[in-house]
């Protein structure tokens, strides 16, 4: 499974993207990538983009906020919070873009092992069928995705930065 691409699919009816991908590190060292701020900042999206700030408090009822920017001063806020926390196994968030107010995700994360590594699933749930149509129709925001998924694999690769 090496080198695996993202895979997104959007089932018929449901107002959800699917997604899954490997990669060559243990759960808890992917877990840990995807929760820690200090790593965060090596990879969370697109290569143009930078993160700026960072913030989560890692347990259900905990929050999250992110703030990047791109190479033209553009900024994107996130924030949500955490809905279920599972160590390297599960992670259930809300998350809310600034710059598409009123429409808030909830994300279902799960990471198991799998071929010597970890294979990620998960959905994002929208409101509606026609939020998630609008964001599977926008190519920038899917190359984002997957752009941002072979950043994680790429540092994940680098090892992680020691104390996490």
């Amino acid at each position: 499974m090496a080198g695996a691409a993202l895979g997104i699919e959007a089932p018929a009816g449901e107002p959800v993207m699917r997604f899954r991908r490997w990669f060559a590190a243990p759960p808890e060292a992917v877990f840990a990538a995807w929760t820690t701020p200090e790593q965060l900042k090596h990879w969370w999206g697109p290569a143009r983009n930078t993160l700026d700030e960072c913030e989560v408090n890692l347990r259900a009822g905990g929050r999250h906020r992110y703030v990047s920017s791109n190479d033209d001063g553009t900024e994107f806020r996130f924030h949500g919070e955490f809905l279920e926390v599972k160590p390297a196994r599960r992670l259930v968030s809300t998350w809310a873009f600034e710059g598409e107010p009123g429409v808030t995700t909830v994300d279902t994360l799960e990471f198991e092992a799998s071929e010597g590594g970890t294979l990620v699933s998960g959905e994002s749930r929208v409101e509606s069928i026609e939020i998630r149509d609008r964001r599977l129709a926008d190519e920038r925001m899917l190359d984002g995705m997957r752009e941002t998924w072979e950043r994680l694999d790429a540092f994940l690769a680098r090892g992680t930065p020691s104390g996490g």
